[in-house]
C-alpha cells in the first residue's frame, strides 16, 4: 500500500514521463519469411522531436540487399513519420506539470486540492497519450496506403492496405504501461481525497459503566470501586466516629466526661 501511495506524487509522474520518453510507444514492422522481421520502433522522444527511428533489417536480407545494384535499398527509405509532434510535446509537458504540482505555494499546503489537480492532470495526460497513439497510427495507415498505390501504379500486385495495416502497425508496451500508470495515480489521488467515505473510522465507544471520578455510575453498569482515586470515602470505611475530628481518643458515649482539675 505504501509503494502504491507513492504513485500519487512527483515520483508516480516522473516514473511515467520516463515510460512515455524511452520504451516503444508503437512500431511498423512485417515479417520476411524465412528471414525475421524488418521494422521501427517509435519512442516518445523520437514521437516528440520527429527523429527517425533506427530500422532493424535482419541481417540475411542487408546482406542480399548489399548485393543489389545501386547498394543498400533498405536505409535509403527512411521510416515514415507519424506527425505527431505537437501532441507528443503537450503530453510531455501535461506529465511535467504533474511533477511541479505539490511544489505550488497554492497546493502545497492543501492537500485536498492537491490531490484533485493530480487527479485532474493524470486524467488529461491519459487523453492526450490516447490521443498520440490514434493519431499517429491514422498518419502511418495513410503513409503507408500512399506507398502501396505507389506501388501498384508500377504494375507491382499489393494487397489492400487497410486491410493489412492492423499487421504492420503494432501499439508497443511503452503506450501501455504508461496509461496504466496515469490511470493508477488518478484513481490512487480519488481514493485518499474520499477514503473517509470509502473505509469509515470505527466510532470509539465507551465500556457501559464507565465513571470518572466523583460522578454517579451508569445505571447499566457496575458500582463505583470504593478504593478508586477520587471516590468518596465514608466514616464506616475508616472506623471513626461520626462527627468526631480527626486525631481525637476513643471515647465511649457511656464513659463519663473528663474532670477538669
Amino acid at each position: 500500500m505504501k509503494a502504491l501511495s507513492r504513485l500519487a506524487s512527483p515520483a508516480g509522474f516522473a516514473l511515467v514521463l520516463l515510460l512515455f520518453l524511452f520504451l516503444p510507444f508503437l512500431s511498423v514492422s512485417c515479417e520476411v519469411p524465412g528471414m525475421g522481421s524488418i521494422g521501427a520502433d517509435y519512442n516518445g522522444v523520437e514521437l516528440a522531436t520527429g527523429a527517425e527511428p533506427e530500422v532493424e533489417v535482419p541481417r540475411d536480407l542487408q546482406d542480399m540487399a548489399d548485393e543489389l545494384p545501386g547498394g543498400s535499398s533498405t536505409s535509403s527509405e527512411p521510416p515514415p513519420d507519424p506527425g505527431v509532434q505537437a501532441l507528443a510535446i503537450i503530453a510531455g509537458v501535461v506529465l511535467l506539470a504533474g511533477i511541479a504540482l505539490p511544489f505550488v505555494p497554492r497546493f502545497r499546503d492543501r492537500t485536498r486540492e492537491r490531490l484533485f489537480g493530480s487527479a485532474a492532470v493524470a486524467l488529461l495526460a491519459g487523453v492526450l497519450v490516447v490521443v498520440t497513439q490514434t493519431v499517429a497510427q491514422s498518419n502511418l495507415t495513410s503513409q503507408l496506403k500512399d506507398d502501396a498505390q505507389g506501388l501498384s501504379e508500377d504494375e507491382v500486385s499489393t494487397p489492400d492496405i487497410n486491410s493489412v495495416a492492423g499487421e504492420l502497425i503494432h501499439t508497443e508496451v511503452g503506450f501501455w504501461l504508461t496509461l496504466v500508470g496515469l490511470v493508477l495515480i488518478a484513481l490512487l489521488s480519488m481514493g485518499f481525497v474520499f477514503k473517509d467515505k470509502i473505509v469509515p473510522k470505527p466510532a470509539l465507544a465507551e465500556p457501559p459503566g464507565t465513571a470518572y471520578p466523583g460522578t454517579a455510575p451508569s445505571p447499566d453498569g457496575p458500582p463505583p470501586d470504593p478504593n478508586a482515586q477520587g471516590a468518596p470515602v465514608t466514616a464506616e470505611q475508616t472506623g471513626e466516629q461520626p462527627g468526631r475530628l480527626p486525631g481525637a481518643p476513643d471515647q465511649s458515649p457511656s464513659d463519663p466526661p473528663p474532670q477538669q482539675s
